[in-house]
C-alpha cells in the first residue's frame, strides 16, 4: 500500500487502484479481487448465519440503533447494528448448519446496565390489546419510576413491527394489534430506557402470541 504525499489527492477507484483517506493522509491500495477458491464449509456457515441475522434484525434496525447506542460508540448506527448482529449470531442461532434457526429468546434488541423489568409477562390479550405487566414493588439498584418502557410485537414472517410505550412505575403497557389478521403470530419483547435515553436495559423476550378470531 502506498501513501500519497503532496502530489495529488483523490478518492474512489481508478482502474485496479483504490484511493481513500486515512487518519494520516491519502492511501492507494490494490482493488480487492474476488477469490477463485470455493468457500469452505466454515465460510458458508458464517455467511448463512450473517444473512439470517440481518434478515431478522433489519426491520428492527431503528429499535437496535436506539437500544444498542451508548457514549462509547457515539450513538453510531453501524456500530449498534454490528453489536446486535454479533450477539445474535453467537448466541441466538441454534442447530447444525445447514439446519439452523433463530431462537427468539436469545435475541437481544437492546443492551445496557439499566435494571430490567421484574417478573415481566404477557398478562392478557383481549379486545385487540396485547398487555404486558411487571412487578414495581421490589427495589432495584438501577431503576427509576420515570424510566421509559418499550414493548414490541414483531411478526417475523412479514417483518411487521408494532410498538407500545409506558413508564416503569405504571406496571403495565399495551400494544394495539386489533387490526392484525387472525392467525398471525407475534414475538413479544420489552426493554427499558432512562427518560433521556442515556442508558438502556438488556431486552427481554416475553413469548409468542397468536392472533385469534374474536
Amino acid at each position: 500500500m502506498a501513501k500519497l504525499i503532496d502530489l495529488f489527492t483523490f478518492s474512489g477507484r481508478v482502474g485496479d487502484v483504490v484511493a481513500c483517506k486515512g487518519p494520516t493522509g491519502y492511501y492507494l491500495r490494490s482493488r480487492p479481487r474476488k477469490s477463485s477458491k470455493p468457500p469452505t464449509a466454515k465460510q458458508l456457515e458464517a455467511r448463512a448465519k450473517l444473512a439470517m441475522a440481518m434478515d431478522f434484525l433489519t426491520p428492527l434496525r431503528e429499535i437496535v440503533y436506539l437500544g444498542f447506542s451508548n457514549k462509547t460508540n457515539g450513538r453510531n448506527k453501524t456500530g449498534s447494528l454490528n453489536r446486535a448482529v454479533s450477539h445474535l449470531t453467537r448466541h441466538a442461532i441454534v442447530g447444525q448448519y445447514p439446519d439452523i434457526v433463530i431462537n427468539p429468546a436469545e435475541v437481544r434488541l437492546s443492551q445496557g446496565g439499566l435494571s430490567r423489568l421484574l417478573e415481566a409477562t404477557i398478562s392478557s390479550y383481549t379486545d385487540g390489546q396485547l398487555r404486558v405487566s411487571w412487578n414495581t414493588g421490589a427495589p432495584q439498584s438501577l431503576a427509576f419510576g420515570d424510566d421509559r418502557v418499550f414493548v414490541l410485537a414483531y411478526q417475523e414472517s412479514t417483518k411487521h413491527l408494532l410498538v407500545g410505550e409506558s413508564h416503569r412505575h405504571t406496571g403495565s403497557a399495551s400494544v394495539d394489534i386489533s387490526a392484525e389478521p387472525a392467525g398471525s403470530e407475534w414475538l413479544v419483547y420489552a426493554f427499558v430506557a432512562e427518560r433521556n435515553l442515556a442508558r438502556f436495559s438488556d431486552s427481554q423476550f416475553l413469548g409468542k402470541i397468536r392472533v385469534e378470531d374474536e
